[in-house]
């Protein structure tokens, strides 16, 4: 009888058009959530399920997510459910990212053989702020006590994709802080902070802006550093900050040379020590507080210990903002009478050469006594250099007493315009380094000659 029926029931179905096997309908077809923050979960949407028209009923074995890492399936009323007639059911998904990025899925209905019925697409966003600073620190440099600097502006930018909540933004330490940040800044957008600098003391100042908001990374900071100084200061000039000697016996003393200190500030300039360092000495006319506009002299002396090249350092401290000021000391140690070095010339000019062409010119040197001229090197600098290249037949030769060598110069101009170098010859003469001018000028054939002087290297 139950065999009877049951192909009755077909037969009836059949002829009346309805679906003998049901199938589930998930309504609606597809949804899309709001933008969410990692970690963060979104408000659900509902989804119902119904059964397409059938004599029979349908049996849903489960509800599941594809992508249950960033979905979750919340009130699952259907799994496990029979719909009958026009019966429904309803499940709850919602959107929790692990991450920011866009993320897609599938909520699927299966049937007891695990045959999915139907499907649908679920998509979402994760999203989340970022800071991104012009700047992460200022120097304000010198200020007078008691007066603000000029507002210095730092730019924010959110950087992410979800607008940023500021809770604060705060500055500690002798500055002041203002901003067009407000409490919110959307993504892409701009604001400014402006920072002063408001010394109430004389000295080194520190001091932290502090951005505190719902970015990863908060808070951000900004670094702020100046000077508070008195309303008068000290300064201090220098005549020269390095001096150089030429070659020297080794153990003997050299003549002096001198540097010029100005007081330049509006207060008395007062100077603790004049430190010298290396092979070189010193003795000062500095004593006593210099008014401003006053001068004093320092002279260094040179007395090498060994052969070669000695450097050394004269150190000024005083009450000045920029102590301590240091003059750059060299020369060279040598164990007989330096020779003397002559060139050949001063200057080379090649005119005007065609573009990938070459000319050369030769620099002769020349060991004018009364020893051995050693240590013999050439450099070429300058803007230009990319068009010359050298041979230098001195490098590496020891030069007898009225003996000379050479260094081919060779310009190769690779386009119009002019192109100047420098040819630097340095040894152990009482007159190195010397040095020789160089200049020529890149032509294209046709062109007219004389390049441009905005190609000027």
């Amino acid at each position: 009888m139950a065999a009877i029926l049951v192909t009755g029931i077909l037969i009836l179905a059949a002829r009346s058009g309805a679906q003998i096997i049901p199938a589930a309908i998930i309504t609606p077809e597809s949804a899309t959530y709001a933008d969410t923050r990692p970690g963060s979960i979104s408000a659900s949407q509902t989804f119902t399920v119904s059964k397409t028209q059938s004599w029979l009923p349908l049996y849903i074995f489960a509800v599941r997510v594809i992508d249950s890492t960033n979905f979750q399936l919340t009130n699952d009323n259907c799994s496990g459910n029979t719909l009958d007639g026009s019966e429904t059911c309803t499940f709850d998904v919602s959107f929790s990212p692990s991450q920011t990025g866009h993320f897609s899925s599938n909520v699927v209905i299966l049937s007891l053989s695990r045959e999915i019925y139907d499907s649908s697409d679920i998509s979402g966003r994760g999203v989340m702020p970022a800071v991104t600073l012009s700047q992460t620190s200022v120097n304000f440099g010198d200020k007078i006590i008691g007066s603000a600097s000029a507002p210095h502006e730092v730019t924010l930018k959110n950087s992410g994709t979800a607008a940023l909540a500021i809770s604060a933004i705060s500055v500690d330490g002798e500055f002041n802080v203002t901003d067009t940040c407000g409490g919110n800044v959307d993504a892409g957008a701009e604001c400014e902070i402006d920072i002063t600098f408001f010394p109430i003391t004389i000295g080194d100042k520190t001091g932290t802006v502090t951005i505190a908001d719902d970015a990863s990374d908060s808070p951000q900071t900004i670094a702020l550093a100046g000077m508070g100084i008195a309303h008068g200061s000290a300064d201090v000039s220098l005549s020269a900050t390095m001096l150089s000697f030429p070659a020297q016996l080794v153990n003997t003393t050299s003549a002096a040379k001198t540097v010029t200190l100005t007081s330049d500030g509006d207060i008395n300039l007062i100077i603790t020590s004049i430190t010298p360092s290396g092979d070189f000495a010193e003795t000062h006319t500095c004593a006593g507080p210099l008014v401003p506009g006053a001068t004093c002299d320092i002279s260094v002396t040179f007395t090498p210990t060994d052969t070669g090249t000695r450097t050394g350092t004269v150190t000024i401290a005083d009450n000045a903002t920029d102590t301590p000021q240091t003059v750059a000391l060299e020369g060279m140690g040598v164990t007989v009478d330096a020779p003397s070095m002559s060139v050949s010339t001063g200057s080379i000019d090649f005119g005007d050469v065609n573009v990938e062409e070459s000319s050369t010119s030769t620099v002769t040197v020349t060991n004018n006594g009364p020893s051995e001229m050693t240590n013999n090197s050439s450099a070429l600098t300058g803007l230009g250099i990319g068009a010359y290249s050298k041979i230098d037949h001195c490098a590496g030769v020891d030069i007898p007493i009225g003996g000379s060598c050479t260094i081919d110069i060779t310009f190769t101009p690779n386009g119009d315009g002019t192109f100047d170098a420098t040819l630097t010859i340095t040894n152990n003469a009482s007159n190195s380094p010397q040095v020789v001018a160089i200049t020529g000028t890149g032509v294209t054939p046709g062109s007219g000659g004389g390049g441009c002087s905005l190609m000027r290297r």
